[in-house]
Parts: C-alpha cells; sequence; structure tokens
C-alpha cells in the first residue's frame, strides 16, 4: 500500500510526523509561527542549492505564505505585507514583524 500526498505536503509539511502521530495515539501539536518560518527559510535555502532563480523561489515563498495566512497560520497583515515584497529580505522582513512577540 502506498501514499500519494503531493502538493498537500507543502501545506503541510509535517503531514507525516503528524500522521505517525495520531497512529500512536499522541497528539498532534499545533505549529508555532516560528517553526512556519524556519520552514519557509529551509525550503527557500533548497530551492537555492537547487538553481532555483530569485524571482521563481520569492512566488513559491509568497504562494505558501498566503496559504497558511489563510489557514491562520501566520499573520494577515504581516503576510499582505510580505507578498508586496520584492525580495527574499523584505519579504522574510515582513513576516518577522508577527513573529517579534
Amino acid at each position: 500500500a502506498g501514499v500519494m500526498i503531493g502538493r498537500a505536503a507543502l501545506a503541510n509539511p509535517w503531514v507525516f510526523r503528524d500522521w505517525a502521530d495520531a497512529n500512536a495515539g499522541r497528539e498532534i501539536t499545533p505549529r508555532s509561527e516560528a517553526e512556519y518560518l524556519n520552514w519557509l527559510r529551509k525550503y527557500d535555502q533548497q530551492m537555492q542549492a537547487g538553481g532555483t532563480t530569485d524571482h521563481h523561489r520569492l512566488g513559491k515563498l509568497k504562494q505558501l505564505a498566503k496559504a497558511w495566512s489563510l489557514a491562520g497560520a501566520l499573520p494577515e497583515t504581516e503576510t499582505r505585507a510580505a507578498l508586496r515584497a520584492d525580495c527574499d529580505l523584505d519579504f522574510y522582513a515582513s513576516l518577522a514583524k508577527g513573529n517579534s512577540s
């Protein structure tokens, strides 16, 4: 038997950990905003290492940030500012404003 996840793994990169926890009878713990931001940075580094252009990387990061914001994982105001960013530094700076508490 197999499982096909595809894009769902981007929407919830912890899907396999959650699945294992659920199968083991453990509570699935919600992710913190910091965990989402750390995951975005790791994903960005992997895209960069793979030769993805800056423009394409920023577009992918914005897609995820928007989806996570709509799901309530990232703050709406900071995400809107991040979606208007022209570079990754501005993108991360906008999102970090919501994670300063």
